[in-house]
C-alpha cells in the first residue's frame, strides 16, 4: 500500500551483468577464433588464437560471474600519477564469502581458459567503504574519461570504462555486490600506530607512536608493546571497546597534524563517557575504518533482531519525561587548549 493507494510490487531488480567473454574491441570470443593481441612496446599486434574453454569451469562460469569486461587502471612503469593507463580484464565473482573483483592481464588468463596463470590482483568488495561515481582523479588531464573510484579499508582503486554506459553498468554491478556483502565481515584486523594526546587514565605513552589501535570486526583494541613478554612479541591490551561503547568519533587538526577524537561510554550504565585523542597521519582512514565496522555491526544486529520473535511488534510509547538526562550531557568532555580549539 502507498499514499496513493495499492500498487503492484516492484519488478525484480536483481542485476544481470555481462557473463560473455569479449575481446578489447567488445567482440564476443569463440574457442579457436582469432583476436588481436594488445599492442606491445614494439607496436606488434600479432593475432592470436582463442584457447579452448576449460571443461571443468565452463558449467559453473555463468553461475559465479556477475559481470566481466575490460577496464583501464593505472599501473606499469612509473611513479604516482606518472604511471600509464593499461587495459585489464576484470571479472566480478560472487562467492559464498562475498564478491571479489578480480583482474587479469588478458581474458585468456582467467579460469575459463587456463588453470596455470593467475590473476594480477583483486578487490574484496566486503571491504568496500564507498563508491565514488566520479573519480577524484578526473580533473587530472592524463586521466581517461568515464572513471570511477572504489575505496576499501585497504586502498583506493581508480578504474575507467570505454563509455558512460559501460561505466554505469559497472557501477550498478559493483554497488549491487556491495549491498549484498553488507553483513560479511573481513577476518583480518587493521593496525594503526598512534600517539595518544589525551588519555584520561594516563596509562598510554604520550611521547611516541608505540600505541596501536587494532580495528577489527569484534571491536577496537588499544595496545602497547609488552616488555616483559619473551622477545617483546606480545602486546599488552589496555582497553578494548566493542562498537556499542562508541558515542562519537571525529577528526581534529592539531598544529597541522591530523588526530582522531574518540568518545566512548565508560561503563554499562551508558551515562558516563571518556574522551581520547590519538594522533596519526592516516587519521582519516582510521575514522573511515571505524565507521565501516560500525555499519557492518549495525547490519548484523538488524538481521539478528529481524529473526527474533516479535521483531516487528509495535514498540510501546515512552511517556514524556520518562527518559533521564540533561541538555548538558552532550557537552564536550575534554576541554581543548586555546591552540587546539583554534585548529579544530
Amino acid at each position: 500500500s502507498t499514499l496513493s493507494g495499492d500498487a503492484p510490487p516492484p519488478a525484480d531488480s536483481s542485476f544481470v551483468g555481462n557473463t560473455d567473454v569479449t575481446d578489447q574491441d567488445g567482440m564476443l570470443v569463440r574457442p579457436g577464433g582469432k583476436v588481436s593481441r594488445r599492442a606491445s612496446i614494439t607496436g606488434s599486434k600479432e593475432a592470436k588464437a582463442v584457447p579452448p574453454e576449460n571443461r571443468d569451469v565452463k558449467p559453473h562460469w555463468h553461475k559465479v560471474v556477475l559481470h566481466q569486461g575490460w577496464l583501464l587502471k593505472q599501473g606499469g612503469v612509473g611513479v604516482g600519477s606518472m604511471k600509464s593507463w593499461i587495459k585489464r580484464y576484470f571479472v566480478l565473482y560472487k562467492t559464498s564469502q562475498g564478491h571479489l573483483l578480480v583482474y587479469y592481464n588478458d581474458f585468456t588468463e582467467c579460469p575459463m581458459y587456463t588453470a596455470e596463470k593467475h590473476h594480477r590482483n583483486f578487490v574484496d568488495m566486503a571491504k568496500c567503504t564507498f563508491i565514488r561515481p566520479g573519480s577524484n582523479k578526473q580533473d587530472n588531464p592524463d586521466t581517461p574519461a568515464f572513471c570511477f573510484d572504489i575505496v576499501t579499508t585497504e586502498r583506493e582503486w581508480t578504474l575507467c570504462a570505454e563509455s558512460q554506459e559501460n561505466a554505469q553498468r559497472w557501477l550498478k554491478a559493483i554497488t549491487h555486490a556491495v549491498d549484498e556483502d553488507v553483513a560479511i565481515l573481513p577476518d583480518e584486523e587493521l593496525v594503526f600506530n598512534v600517539k595518544p594526546k589525551v588519555d584520561p587514565l594516563g596509562v598510554l605513552p604520550s611521547t611516541d607512536y608505540t600505541t596501536c589501535l587494532k580495528v577489527s570486526a569484534h571491536g577496537i583494541s588499544v595496545t602497547t608493546p609488552n616488555p616483559s613478554s619473551a622477545g617483546g612479541s606480545a602486546d599488552f591490551e589496555h582497553y578494548f571497546w566493542v562498537y556499542t561503547d562508541f558515542y562519537k568519533w571525529s577528526l581534529l587538526s592539531q598544529s597541522g597534524k591530523l588526530a582522531l577524537l574518540v568518545n566512548v561510554f565508560a561503563d554499562a550504565s551508558f551515562s558516563r563517557r571518556i574522551e581520547y585523542i590519538f594522533r596519526n597521519k592516516d587519521a582519516q582512514r582510521l575514522a573511515t575504518a571505524i565507521e565501516y565496522f560500525i555499519e557492518k555491526f549495525m547490519s548484523l544486529m538488524h538481521i539478528r533482531l529481524e529473526t527474533e520473535e516479535g521483531a516487528f511488534d509495535e514498540a510501546p510509547a515512552v511517556e514524556e519525561g520518562a527518559a533521564g538526562g540533561s541538555s548538558s550531557g552532550n557537552a564536550r568532555l575534554h576541554a581543548l587548549d586555546a591552540e587546539d580549539a583554534a585548529l579544530e
